[in-house]
């Protein structure tokens, strides 16, 4: 039996258009309020929410702390937010950008 390779899948695509950056700002800034988010934690969602990847090790060399604070700013973010993972957290606050602009356009 021959075998199947998995389907390709298409790299993630960093969010370009100025717009939709600052729509899933202004719901992260929210997010923020609603969760009392710290400055560090904030920044983290906000990082995983627009980029297409997430590497915890260039976060930190940018942010001038260990891979391991940006652990543990994660694991504060999923614990105040309720969600399982960054990628949950990022996923909800997509989802909820998305659903404000049906709503405006409406």
């Amino acid at each position: 039996m021959p075998n199947k390779l998995p389907p390709r899948r298409r790299p993630p695509v960093p969010v370009r258009s100025p717009l939709a950056r600052a729509a899933i700002s202004n719901t992260v800034v929210a997010w923020a309020e609603r969760y009392a988010l710290s400055p560090a934690e904030f920044d983290l969602l906000l990082a995983v929410a627009t980029r297409p990847t997430f590497d915890r090790e260039a976060l930190a060399r940018n942010r001038r702390v260990t891979p391991d604070t940006v652990k543990s700013h994660a694991r504060a973010v999923c614990r105040r937010t309720g969600t399982k993972s960054l990628a949950h957290a990022a996923l909800l606050i997509l989802n909820e950008t998305l659903a404000q602009q049906v709503a405006r356009a409406s």
